[in-house]
């Protein structure tokens, strides 16, 4: 059977080290050509793991994006791209005549739309809340609802904010949620020791350098710190900037410079593979301030028995276990933040047993084989 798989960018975060995954699990039926806007990091990737994918690059995609909503130019755009998109995938389905479709993200929405058209059937895989501006979100939402066959969510969350944006909670047995799996890192780094014991304790963030992210939330609860806690560590922030965003990373190497434990403060690029970065780390944090839908790196900590402290805004509630697992706190709560970096900071055999029980939590929840099996069953009931 051929599938068409639509995808918006080609970085190697959240999302799209999901798809890469489910890729591999669908070339094992399916003969797979995969439409990206661009090259990049996911590419190389893919080929590296040898997948049996025929990838095209249509650089006219049309996808949604906030910019777009922002200004007549962004909507003209846009439109451009819907108008030229239309026959460009009509001649796909012509050449290659699809029997199913997999839409990843709902920046790609507008494929949907084109399935439709041609009598694709598909499967939307939602990784995002979408709930601003009001107007564009109430309209991703809807036409998320009515345009794909089934939809995947990768959270409880994900799955309510997209009924109650659109106000169609009829469509509730459409959305399926399937929480994300990945590859156990631990077996990278059997027989090495972590930085657990070790002089310095490490603490890291590893996100997109922007506000959303909780950059600066997590900088500020570092200030608030007692310096006897604080210079006991190495507080790490990798990442790179998002699209037209890279200000914010000269932003956050300038206020590093002049935080009150700049010292104590290291910034490092994105990498396609931080897990020796959670390796040798002893504590992990995710201080989203946005809803961010399930956060993989959460779970990469939680494989290699690290305890983490994250906001309770969107799908790390069905990750983290308070008090068990980790810490969940209210975004910019600085007060509680900081009590519970401090817990972590000076207590070694909390950290252990957190750490400890995320491993087993992972290893019977988060495997990429429990993935595999929930999201083949729920992609497959798409060609019953």
């Amino acid at each position: 059977m051929n599938l068409l798989v639509v995808n918006g960018s080609a970085d190697l975060y959240g999302a799209n080290r999901i798809l890469a995954n489910t890729l591999g699990f669908l070339q094992q039926k399916y003969e797979i050509v995969l439409v990206l806007p661009e090259t990049g990091p996911l590419v190389n990737y893919l080929e590296e793991k040898k997948l049996k994918i025929r990838i095209i690059i249509y650089k006219e995609l049309p996808m949604i994006a906030r910019f777009m909503f922002k200004s007549v130019n962004g909507l003209s755009v846009l439109g451009t791209r819907l108008y030229k998109a239309r026959s460009w995938f009509r001649q796909l389905q012509q050449q290659y005549h699809f029997d199913l479709a997999y839409v990843n993200t709902q920046s790609c929405l507008l494929a949907l739309k084109y399935c439709q058209l041609n009598g694709i059937p598909s499967m939307l895989h939602v990784h995002e809340i979408v709930d601003t501006p009001a107007l564009p979100a109430r309209l991703i939402n809807k036409y998320s609802l009515k345009w794909a066959d089934q939809i995947m969510a990768v959270s409880e969350p994900v799955k309510e904010n997209l009924l109650e944006q659109a106000n169609m909670p009829r469509y509730n047995e459409k959305v399926k949620v399937v929480l994300n799996g990945i590859t156990d890192p631990l077996t990278k780094f059997v027989g090495n020791e972590s930085a657990m014991g070790q002089d310095r304790i490490i603490v890291s963030l590893i996100a997109r350098i922007k506000p959303e992210k909780g950059i600066w939330f997590f900088l500020d609860a570092i200030a608030a710190l007692p310096a006897a806690v604080a210079e006991k560590c190495l507080f790490r922030i990798v990442g790179s900037a998002a699209p037209k965003g890279e200000y914010f990373v000269e932003k956050l190497k300038q206020d590093i410079n002049a935080h009150r434990y700049g010292a104590t403060v290291c910034y490092d690029p994105f990498m396609n593979d931080v897990s020796a970065v959670q390796h040798d780390s002893d504590i992990l944090v995710v201080p989203s301030l946005m809803k961010d839908p399930f956060p993989t790196t959460i779970l990469e900590a939680m494989a290699l028995g690290k305890p983490v402290i994250a906001t309770n805004t969107g799908g790390a509630v069905q990750s983290v276990e308070h008090g068990k697992t980790g810490y969940l706190i209210n975004a910019d709560d600085i007060p509680d933040f900081v009590k519970y970096l401090t817990l972590l900071i000076e207590d070694r055999d909390l950290r252990r047993a957190l750490g400890t029980e995320a491993r087993h939590q992972y290893l019977a929840r988060f495997t990429m084989d429990v993935f595999k099996e929930n999201f083949l069953g729920t992609f497959n009931s798409l060609v019953l």
